[in-house]
């Protein structure tokens, strides 16, 4: 079986057209479910960087479309039929693999005859060993791709967000309130910017008032980096329209900080610290 598999997993050369390539092998947690339950599946091929991989020769609206990025050796979905996992093609001549990043995958062979066998045989050690190792590739190209991804997402918000602080000012003027959430900060670095002018009243469902809150943004150094986040400071009520003077934090579902600089914008989720150039 290993001899006959290595033939058919020989690199794709010619162009075909809706042909059927019938189940190999594979595990029955794939995430396609459509692609998993039919057997023979039909691969139509443009060239070896694009293909479809449809339930019969012309249900093209029952399909999902793959292609090949460039320096990459399998095809990426572009389109599915259902909601399911990504998962990846890599193209042989007579021999179609497809992975999932968890683990998962499904072959198919061009050949009935030696599909069925490869199915029915009891030895999966070569299938599984191929399927490592091309899950390794899709797993290492994907890990890359999505560090730099996410290097270039925390340098774009840290640029917004260091352009709105630049911009900022309090909206009130309130030395007794800003004094309290610097020291509910513990760190002597920190300026407070209250961004609203007035309080916001919290009552229960009887109307009665429970506190006062007003949103306020701090900046602040830590470990050598600079950081702001937000929160809603207030005090609770004591009754007869009096408060305490101890500080308080509130959540506020229904209010968000949006920040906009450097040619884009940011919401700003309580209680997160993000980090900006220091001054």
């Amino acid at each position: 079986m290993r001899t006959l598999l290595l033939l058919l997993l020989a690199p794709f050369g010619a162009f075909a057209q809706s042909t059927p390539y019938y189940l190999a092998g594979g595990l029955n947690d794939f995430s396609d479910q459509m692609i998993r339950g039919s057997n023979p599946v039909y691969v139509t091929l443009f060239s070896n960087d694009s293909l479809i991989i449809s339930t019969s020769g012309d249900a093209f609206e029952h399909s999902s479309a793959y292609r090949r990025s460039p320096g990459e050796g399998f095809l990426r979905r572009t389109r599915q039929w259902g909601t399911s996992l990504p998962n990846f093609v890599f193209l042989y001549e007579k021999a179609i693999f497809l992975i999932e990043e968890g683990g998962s995958y499904l072959v198919f062979l061009k050949d009935q005859d030696a599909a069925n066998g490869t199915l029915a045989a009891d030895d999966k050690s070569f299938l599984l060993h191929m399927k490592d190792s091309l899950r390794s590739v899709v797993v290492g190209i994907n890990t890359r791709q999505r560090s730099a991804a996410n290097l270039g997402a925390e340098a774009r918000n840290k640029a917004i967000v260091t352009a709105y602080i630049r911009g900022l000012h309090s909206r009130r003027d309130d030395p007794t309130l800003a004094g309290a959430i610097k020291k509910w900060s513990g760190n002597t670095t920190t300026t407070v910017y209250i961004v609203d002018a007035d309080y916001y009243i919290t009552r229960n469902y009887r109307g009665e008032v429970l506190n006062k809150n007003i949103p306020a943004l701090i900046k602040y150094r830590l470990n050598g980096k600079c950081y702001v986040q937000w929160r809603a400071f207030g005090y609770e009520a004591l009754g007869g329209g009096t408060f305490g003077k101890d500080l308080y934090t509130y959540n506020k579902n229904d209010y968000f900080i949006q920040a906009t600089g450097a040619g884009g914008s940011l919401r700003l989720e309580p209680g997160i610290a993000y980090e900006i150039d220091c001054e």
